[in-house]
């Protein structure tokens, strides 16, 4: 669910999240995947990874605490005493605040950092932003009381966003993620709701392994404005385009049996890439 979202959002970026391509490390020389080794690293990229990931985890399981799942892993001072009040109508499923708050509980207490090192808790600051962002894109649900749906008392609740609108806006800080010095700096009230970074994401001019990032070049881009255009994910806005043709079938009908029948037209594409 995270990485999935990951590839969304960041779509447009320098880093694009890349889960299936791996590259040789620079000291082992064994394949390992980009994804992970960015993970290790204190760049704004990495503080979204440790955001959402953390968020992920804690939306996963509030829903499967919710649902009744998690009665022989629960963790004692995350419980949230609903054994008995297991959701099983799916149609009125609520991911409520008492779920979310053993969601977060117990996805912040596997991710409490083995060492208090600078990067470290820069990493776990980061995972307590996506609990964080969890908490505060939560929406409120109300049912009116009263006779003829007058709504003269009504009950209201709170529950967890679709996971789409709680990666939106993490993505939405990894943008206004600012950097921090030290770890200690990250104490001040200025950080309290930001993600933060150390160290910066490399030139998309270079190919750098040690972040697990390929340059720019063949990567596809548009002329339009956004988060894909060519000035924007080329090195130097520097781009070359493509004609291709291709056959594109339309008014397509099922004969009895059993063949489909289309008509055909070639046609020709457009295509940039960043070189």
């Amino acid at each position: 669910m995270a990485m999935q979202q990951c590839e969304t959002e960041m779509s447009g970026e320098r880093w694009d999240c890349p889960t299936t391509t791996n590259i040789k490390d620079p000291i082992t020389q064994m394949d390992i995947n980009p994804f992970d080794l960015m993970l290790g690293t204190g760049t704004r990229e990495s503080a979204f990874l440790h955001s959402i990931i953390t968020a992920g985890g804690a939306f996963s399981i509030a829903a499967a605490e919710a649902r009744g799942q998690l009665k022989k892993e629960r963790i004692d001072h995350c419980s949230t005493n609903s054994e008995s009040e297991q959701n099983t109508d799916q149609k009125k499923f609520y991911l409520t605040e008492k779920y979310s708050k053993y969601g977060a509980c117990v996805s912040d207490n596997f991710y409490k950092p083995d060492s208090a090192g600078h990067i470290e808790k820069i990493h776990h600051h980061n995972a307590r932003q996506g609990l964080k962002t969890l908490e505060k894109t939560m929406v409120e649900h109300c049912r009116c009381h009263g006779l003829s749906g007058s709504c003269h008392e009504k009950t209201c609740w709170k529950s967890l966003s679709s996971f789409e609108a709680i990666s939106s806006a993490t993505f939405a800080k990894f943008k206004k993620a600012k950097r921090a010095k030290s770890a200690n700096a990250i104490d001040s009230s200025k950080y309290n709701d930001k993600l933060v970074y150390s160290e910066k994401t490399p030139s998309k001019c270079e190919k750098d392994e040690k972040f697990g990032m390929l340059a720019s070049e063949g990567r596809e881009c548009t002329l339009t404005k956004g988060p894909n255009s060519c000035k924007k994910l080329c090195c130097k806005g520097k781009y070359e385009k493509v004609k291709t043709k291709i056959i594109e079938k339309s008014n397509c009908k099922f004969n009895w049996c059993c063949s489909v029948e289309c008509d055909e037209k070639e046609i020709e594409k457009t295509k940039y890439y960043c070189i």
